[in-house]
């Protein structure tokens, strides 16, 4: 798989698991956290280190909460949604 094919897999799965029971707003800003994280953090690695760092929900999760832990966005309302 290409890394714009793991890119693209890493995105629709976290949408997924933290996107999933989230409506409107919070759904929105949510969708809008993880693309950021894409383009700022996940595309940064190389296929391999892809590979290793988001090989489990519960890593590609942890990974993406530390993300917004470092951009100062870990406020969350609700169903743990990003505002």
């Amino acid at each position: 798989m290409e890394k714009g094919d793991m890119l693209k897999s890493l995105e629709e799965a976290l949408k997924f698991v933290l996107g999933r029971e989230l409506t409107g707003i919070d759904k929105i800003s949510m969708e809008s956290a993880i693309e950021r994280f894409i383009v700022e953090e996940a595309s940064r690695y190389s296929e391999t280190e892809l590979i290793e760092e988001f090989k489990t929900p519960e890593k590609s999760v942890n990974r993406f909460l530390r993300y917004l832990e470092t951009i100062g966005a870990h406020e969350t309302h609700g169903a743990g949604t990003v505002h």
